[in-house]
């Protein structure tokens, strides 16, 4: 029995440093192998599966999952067959979108659930102190690392694909947005677990300095539109207002000093927000025009010309509004190369890719978790703490991050299953 602990602890935490490590320098034209997942996760999986005699155990969001990528890769064969009976061929920029299919599937679907299935069996069986304990070494080495980073810009540039060529923290990540997220969920873990009060605000004071050195301008609006909802949605607990309320000073400073002067600063210099604003934009045009999305290959057949009319629109309102124009020559690159087709946050790109079955996956999503947390018998201020870690990363995944390698986003839903069927036992 001790030995399947140590089993299952060790293979936690191997998966977890797989979540840090996501920009390897590996085979660069392929984005998942930047990270030792895809292979370290096929293999735990197979162990699992082996050891539950050759079945899976399906609770609501597995089944949801399975049932997500199935319309999903239907879909996509359907318009697959659509795009060869018009033009009489299955390649786009040169690519077989037919390849295109499955190698979306594996790394943006089968990948994401074997880790999230991963997460929730290894950690079920395992005490929440043990859990605790490997969550908090993992938020201290990234302290570390930050402060590493901080000290020595360049130390880290044998863990990247591509060398730093700017002031802001990333971490072991491509870019500061997926550092922040992925350093804001085990941080936000760390502040659940411990329960000391003074421990608890040096966690808070350690990862405020950190998130604002890695500078992701979409998760400090992600964090302060969360505390927002969670402060309408407690408005007659004295208590809690007062604790959002401090928060929300801090970081609607931090907002109006360093964040909206960054966003100004993008809106008339760089192509960073005219890509992302345009990838929204576009979004929406799908779900009205292409209910079933564009598919997980033929997006690069459909993708491109609906990205050129959204940034055109988004053109349009910035010149009637503002009379500023857009600098949407990244847009154009990816138009005119086809490297880089997508939108640039997670959810928005499940919608391009699979339409109102993505908003129905994600939407089912939250609304278990949700039900998952306010079943708890745990406080009503554990609870918070929480909710806040999901609304931050399904927000975080709306407006600034996308999420092929962001594996970490599924350990928070697992830390709260394991707690919902545990009943929420506290952790000392």
């Amino acid at each position: 029995m001790l030995s399947e602990k140590f089993f299952n602890v060790l293979l936690l935490f191997i998966l977890l440093m797989t979540t840090i490590f996501t920009d390897l320098p590996f085979f660069p034209e392929k984005t998942v192998t930047h990270s030792f997942t895809f292979i370290i996760a096929s293999i735990i999986f197979l162990l699992i599966f082996i050891k539950n005699n050759l079945s899976l155990k399906l609770n609501y969001i597995t089944k949801l999952f399975i049932i997500y990528m199935s319309i999903s890769l239907m879909f996509s064969i359907i318009l697959l067959l659509i795009v060869f009976l018009k033009t009489g061929s299955l390649y786009v920029y040169g690519k077989n979108i037919l390849v295109k299919i499955f190698e979306a599937f594996f790394s943006l679907f089968l990948l994401h659930f074997m880790v999230y299935y991963l997460f929730l069996q290894l950690v079920k069986d395992l005490p929440l102190k043990t859990i605790k304990n490997l969550i908090l070494l993992i938020y201290f080495f990234l302290t570390f690392t930050a402060l590493i980073e901080y000290s020595n810009p360049d130390i880290l540039n044998s863990f990247h694909s591509l060398p730093k060529e700017y002031d802001r923290l990333r971490l072991f990540t491509m870019e500061p947005s997926h550092a922040g997220l992925l350093y804001g969920i085990y941080a936000t873990l760390s502040f659940f677990f411990v329960k000391n009060l003074y421990f608890k605000m040096l966690l808070l004071f350690c990862s405020l300095i950190v998130e604002l050195f890695i500078g992701s301008k979409g998760l400090f609006l992600a964090i302060l539109s969360t505390i927002i909802f969670l402060l309408i949605k407690n408005i007659f607990n004295i208590r809690y207002m007062i604790i959002f309320f401090i928060l929300l000073l801090i970081l609607g400073f931090i907002t109006l000093n360093y964040i909206i002067p960054s966003i100004l600063m993008d809106i008339l210099e760089f192509t960073s927000f005219a890509t992302r604003a345009s990838g929204i934009i576009s979004a929406f045009y799908i779900l009205l025009f292409y209910p079933i999305g564009t598919g997980l290959g033929t997006y690069l057949y459909f993708y491109p010309e609906i990205l050129y009319q959204s940034s055109n629109l988004l053109n349009e309102i910035f010149m009637k509004l503002f009379n500023i124009p857009l600098n949407l020559s990244e847009v154009i690159s990816i138009i005119t190369t086809g490297e880089n087709i997508g939108s640039k946050s997670g959810i928005f790109q499940s919608i391009v890719l699979t339409g109102w079955t993505g908003v129905f996956f994600w939407f089912l999503l939250y609304k278990k978790v949700k039900s998952y947390i306010d079943s708890l018998h745990i406080s009503k201020y554990d609870r918070l703490i929480l909710k806040f870690i999901i609304l931050m990363t399904l927000i975080q995944l709306t407006v600034g991050s996308e999420y092929t390698l962001l594996y970490v986003i599924w350990l928070p839903i697992s830390i709260i299953e394991k707690l919902y069927i545990t009943g929420g036992k506290r952790v000392e």
